[in-house]
């Protein structure tokens, strides 16, 4: 039985499909007020594709706003650990650590999701030496 088990996790694990699925049926939970299985579908979400920033960013953004700011912590962590050049993780993430009186961590957070998100937003910092100004979507 529990070579069954195991085995059986181990096919989940990495299952991108499975996550996603958890992961709306989490969100419904959450706005049905069904907190308890809401929690526990974001955790099976996660067990599932542990390396999608979205699923931890998406976990701790529950978890803040039931109050569990030190376990909305983990779980961002564990978001930028799967992408660390994912600036809206980084700027949610500086919020948190505001809210626990962490106000250097935030600021230093905030600049780090401002420069993530300006790099995105205006072409990932690739420059025309000679037009400095100049952006694509402009003709």
């Amino acid at each position: 039985e529990a070579a069954a088990r195991a085995a059986r996790g181990a096919a989940i694990e990495g299952d991108a499909g499975l996550a996603n699925l958890l992961a709306a049926w989490a969100q419904l939970e959450w706005e049905r007020g069904e907190l308890d299985a809401a929690r526990a579908l974001f955790q099976r979400a996660v067990d599932a594709h542990a390396g999608q920033a979205w699923l931890w960013r998406a976990f701790a953004r529950f978890e803040a706003e039931q109050g569990s700011l030190f376990v909305a912590r983990h779980c961002f962590a564990r978001a930028v650990r799967a992408d660390p050049a994912d600036g809206e993780t980084w700027s949610e993430w500086a919020a948190v650590e505001g809210a626990l009186g962490n106000a250097e961590r935030g600021a230093f957070f905030a600049r780090r999701a401002a420069a993530l998100l300006s790099q995105r937003d205006f072409g990932r910092g690739r420059r025309d030496a000679e037009r400095p100004l100049h952006r694509p979507w402009f003709r």
